[in-house]
């Protein structure tokens, strides 16, 4: 097998690995806005506009502001971080498969998310195992397109 052909079959292995991992990616957002919740417990801020300006909180004490310095830390954006990453993927996946045909969106909705065997996919599918293998063919060639962009990151 060439080396291109090689790279190639890495990168949609990355590819599936990210759709497997789709619910897991929302339960993930879920956890981490919910540490960042608990990090950030009942602060009294306010949302003000003021004239000339696009709008800023407004903390009622020096001791909130220190709080919030501290915890905005590197903790803090670490989460912020992860949770843009996670949803940055679920959003990539999401436009990806809007594109797909509807066969193509089932067969990723079976197999990868809700990970199912390939020949349970098929028979659920009423396809036999060869014609989804062209369907798998077609996917893969789609979403290596449309996924490129999520290929590289680090989860």
């Amino acid at each position: 097998m060439s080396k291109a052909k090689q790279k190639k079959q890495q990168r949609f292995k990355q590819i599936e690995n990210h759709l497997r991992n789709y619910r897991n990616y929302q339960a993930g957002i879920k956890n981490l806005q919910n540490q960042l919740d608990y990090i950030l417990p009942n602060i009294t801020a306010k949302y003000e506009i003021l004239e000339g300006s696009v709008g800023s909180f407004v903390f009622k004490s020096t001791t909130e502001d220190f709080a919030i310095d501290r915890i905005e830390g590197k903790r803090a954006l670490q989460l912020h971080e992860d949770i843009a990453i996670f949803q940055l993927i679920i959003d990539s996946i999401d436009n990806a498969i809007k594109e797909l045909e509807s066969h193509e969106k089932e067969f990723v909705k079976l197999r990868y998310f809700q990970n199912w065997t390939y020949s349970k996919t098929a028979l659920e599918m009423g396809y036999t195992e060869r014609n989804l293998f062209f369907v798998r063919q077609n996917v893969r060639e789609k979403l290596m397109i449309s996924l490129k962009n999520i290929l590289n990151l680090e989860v």
